[in-house]
């Protein structure tokens, strides 16, 4: 009887695993964004704004010439811890659809205002665009707007970028073929 009892107790705690995303889940994808800004910070240092001028200085100050690889190596780690985590799919895919919500208002406040003056991504879209410039920069927010939607996009697929690239690849080839 207590073999059954603890066989039972470890498929729920299974089947419980399975649906619940883990802790370090969050600090994954905190740690994924804070890397791909890093990286621009400290290729672009005078064009990341005031926190990502100041993130790169931290860099620069704390790691020298290795400031290109820690937040490399980051960005490597936080994308497979990511990756391996199971995670329930309705809750992710309304909170992805949302955060692709918020990030075309990005998109389209960054375009409307480079190509015709003009804010297309409504309130939401103005307020992300004044505070991300304000921190990273112009060209900080355009890479975060395309990073954004590239990763929501994979997310939502759930694909991997090699699977997505590969495929691409492949249609490419297709279509040259049939020229």
């Amino acid at each position: 009887l207590s073999d059954m009892r603890r066989e039972y107790r470890h498929i729920l705690a299974k089947r419980r695993r399975t649906h619940e995303t883990s802790p370090g889940y969050w600090g994954s994808l905190g740690v994924l964004c804070l890397c791909t800004l890093a990286i621009y910070a400290v290729l672009f240092p005078k064009l990341s704004g005031s926190w990502g001028s100041a993130l790169s200085k931290l860099l620069v100050n704390g790691f020298g010439i290795c400031r290109f690889f820690v937040p490399c190596l980051g960005l490597y780690a936080s994308f497979k811890s990511l990756l391996v985590k199971p995670w329930n799919r309705r809750s992710w895919h309304i909170i992805l659809l949302s955060l692709m919500v918020l990030n075309a208002c990005l998109f389209f406040s960054l375009f409307g205002s480079l190509v015709w003056g003009v804010n297309l991504g409504g309130a939401t879209g103005y307020v992300m665009q004044e505070i991300f410039v304000r921190i990273f920069g112009l060209g900080g927010t355009w890479i975060l707007a395309l990073f954004g939607f590239c990763i929501l996009t994979l997310l939502l697929l759930r694909k991997s970028p090699v699977v997505v690239i590969a495929q691409l690849l492949k249609r490419l080839e297709g279509d040259l073929q049939e020229w």
